[in-house]
């Protein structure tokens, strides 16, 4: 269920969470190295001070040994394994907080500090080491959003997890303990070889220092494989609670683990009672990669009058493209009106579109910028259908006030092209691709500061490093608006930001000319001037003047060629903001 909120929160991003907790991981590996060291030279010391005790060497040496050679060091050493666990304890906190933030705008204070079973002052200093590494960034809580996992039993999670730290705890002591009577015996043995006492020192060697030294690497491993069982079942809990998990190879990847090893930890959390049953076998059916689909999607208008998680309730259609239908949505209870945009039944039988759709909502929600309407969730409905909650904005979009002017002065399309860039550039900056940029996924917004060009539909959007290649729908397009995407788009070739440098020209160019560059009667007349020819210049097609700069600038910027285009958006953005009014540079 979903519960309005107004607490703070926090935005996590993830690939930054990640390598921080590598670092915490690995300074906590060094300490804890560290502290075993000396934890080990310590006990080594106490029972040799023991021993010089009881053969009479003398007390007093026996005690100077005990105490100073022993239990002081292993004081020391303690206090660096205690602070090397912790560092080790906070990376994983990290790496759970970044997998339960996956499709989510922002996780909550008690949200984070019920799953991660810590206090709240302890979740305030875990905040502030991920926000002074950049993975954190304190928000407001949005309005509507889940208020706590409902997948996963958090409370048999923390009995789980403390049971097995436990464990771990007790049987590292007894490994440690074990391995130092292992080496006093192992040194004692080799000090009587040493003398000529062979026989008492193989004694000593062998059944005194080898065997107990087998133990104690056997109750090493045993601790080891306790702590990484807890680990794991956090890890998992944490990828199921995000409620963005699709099979088990995308378990495997989050959890950072074999397949078989995600399989073997996701039936100890069913065994457990961590994880429902329903949850675990949907990512164990036999479709390699594919989320599950509806069997039955409904018809538009049957959306109509539908309540939702939340307590939502569809009022009316909105509009619909070709991927998407957006309804206005009302919450009873606090009044607020949302837009849920969900997938069209022509096209829910698609894995890729389905996929798509959820990494828009993951794609979007972290953003954070004006210029990019803000996701709230995304969910599925009992039917199995997706749809996002997002902001409803009040207004149009720029195709259809292109198809109601026809062209836009300079002055306007300036204001909505810069607009639209600094959108784009933060997604581009966040590692994200557009790959539609399209006056139909520009909506000119209303606000009580006046209108403002907001960026819709990340359901293409791709990270910078996911693939050499743009991705094909199933039925073999290349994802993507004929009208306004790059050549190599078209050619299925590697991309960069100068593919959308690409797309925001040519919206820019349609908006001053009235049509784009290439605007043929068929699709494959678009493809076909696409591929081989140059885009005409803006100067020959506008039906007005137009500046000579804003001419020469859009002509780079659509160049054939993406290293003759501008390099980034932010660059494309400063030449056109130094364009002057047409009035001014005639005059």
């Amino acid at each position: 269920m979903f519960a309005p909120t107004e607490s703070l929160a926090f935005q996590i991003d993830g690939p930054r969470a990640f390598e921080l907790s590598r670092r915490r991981a690995r300074r906590g590996t060094w300490l804890l190295g560290l502290g075993g060291f000396g934890l080990l030279f310590g006990t080594f010391w106490m029972l040799w001070g023991v021993i010089v005790v009881l053969t009479g060497v003398g007390i007093g040496n026996g005690i100077i040994v005990f105490f100073f050679g022993g239990v002081g060091p292993a004081l020391g050493a303690a206090i660096v394994s205690w602070a090397g666990a912790r560092r080790r304890r906070d990376a994983e906190a990290l790496v759970e907080l970044a997998l339960l933030s996956e499709g989510r705008p922002d996780i909550g204070m008690e949200e984070a500090a019920d799953f991660l079973g810590r206090d709240a002052r302890e979740v305030a200093g875990l905040m502030r080491l991920a926000g002074q590494g950049g993975a954190a960034t304190p928000v407001q809580s949005s309005g509507f959003r889940p208020a706590r996992p409902s997948v996963v039993d958090t409370a048999a999670l923390r009995v789980f997890r403390r049971a097995r730290l436990r464990r771990t705890l007790l049987l590292a002591l007894a490994a440690m303990g074990v391995l130092g009577f292992a080496t006093l015996w192992v040194v004692v043995g080799v000090a009587g070889i040493a003398t000529g006492e062979w026989v008492v020192g193989l004694l000593l060697l062998i059944p005194g220092g080898a065997f107990p030294l087998l133990g104690s690497l056997a109750l090493g491993w045993r601790a080891l494989t306790n702590w990484r069982r807890a680990a794991r079942a956090a890890r998992l809990a944490a990828a199921f609670a995000s409620g963005t998990l699709t099979h088990l190879e995308d378990l495997a990847r989050r959890m950072r683990v074999s397949k078989g090893d995600a399989r073997a930890t996701a039936l100890e959390a069913l065994e457990l009672g961590l994880v429902p049953r329903e949850a675990l076998a949907k990512i164990l059916e036999p479709s390699r990669g594919a989320p599950a689909l509806p069997s039955a999607p409904l018809p538009l208008d049957a959306w109509v009058g539908r309540s939702l998680d939340g307590g939502l309730r569809v009022e009316g259609l909105l509009a619909h493209g070709g991927m998407g239908a957006v309804f206005r949505a009302r919450n009873p209870t606090t009044g607020q009106s949302y837009a849920v945009k969900v997938l069209l039944p022509d096209v829910v039988a698609s894995p890729d579109a389905l996929r798509r759709f959820e990494l828009e909502a993951v794609a979007a929600s972290r953003l954070g910028h004006p210029g990019i309407v803000r996701v709230h969730d995304f969910a599925r409905s009992e039917d199995g259908a997706a749809y996002l909650v997002m902001d409803l904005l009040e207004g149009e979009t720029l195709e259809a006030r292109l198809q109601r002017l026809g062209t836009l002065p300079w002055v306007e399309a300036r204001r909505i092209v810069l607009e639209v860039g600094d959108a784009l550039a933060c997604a581009h900056e966040a590692g994200l691709l557009h790959r539609d940029i399209k006056p139909a996924n520009v909506f000119l917004s209303r606000t009580r500061e006046g209108e403002r060009a907001v960026l819709l539909d990340f359901g293409l959007a791709k990270p910078l490093g996911e693939s050499a290649k743009s991705r094909m729908t199933t039925s073999g397009l290349v994802a993507g608006t004929p009208l306004y995407m790059s050549p190599e788009q078209a050619r299925g070739e590697h991309l960069d930001v100068r593919s959308d440098v690409y797309g925001l020209a040519v919206v820019a160019y349609e908006m001053i000319a009235g049509v784009p560059p290439f605007f043929d009667k068929t699709v494959a007349e678009v493809y076909a001037r696409l591929l081989r020819e140059t885009a005409p210049r803006l100067g020959q097609v506008a039906p007005g003047s137009c500046p000579a700069a804003l001419d020469a600038i859009l002509t780079r910027a659509l160049s054939p060629a993406p290293a003759e285009r501008p390099a980034s958006v932010r660059e494309l953005l400063a030449e056109l903001a130094s364009v002057p009014e047409p009035s001014a540079a005639a005059g």
